[in-house]
């Protein structure tokens, strides 16, 4: 049986911006500290993958194994960015490498 064990992490400007919403996507304040994600039904296909590149593998290793990846990503429809790892990203930038500019 498979076992989902990916994170979400939301940086703290998106987590501000969706707080300020009266409409979905929004963040809404529960009593006790609590904080509750709403998310339009329908919402949750994927649509883009973020993969972070391993230093560590080979040049020739990568250029194989990303075509293959690349094919998959493109048959299903599903965008893929790969950003470099270890990397420093602020919010504008990542917007930026995730096709985000002016929706935040």
């Amino acid at each position: 049986m498979p076992i989902d064990l990916h994170a979400h992490y939301v940086p703290a400007e998106l987590a501000e911006c969706l707080r300020r919403r009266r409409s979905s996507p929004r963040i809404e304040a529960l009593s006790g500290g609590i904080e509750h994600l709403h998310m339009p039904v329908g919402t949750l296909a994927t649509v883009k993958i973020v993969e972070l590149d391993d230093p560590a593998v080979s040049a020739a290793q990568k250029q194989a194994r990303n075509k293959l990846i690349d094919g998959v990503f493109k048959e299903a429809g599903i965008a893929l960015v790969r950003l470099r790892n270890p990397g420093s990203y602020t919010t504008p930038t990542l917007a930026a490498a995730l096709g985000l500019q002016g929706s935040l």
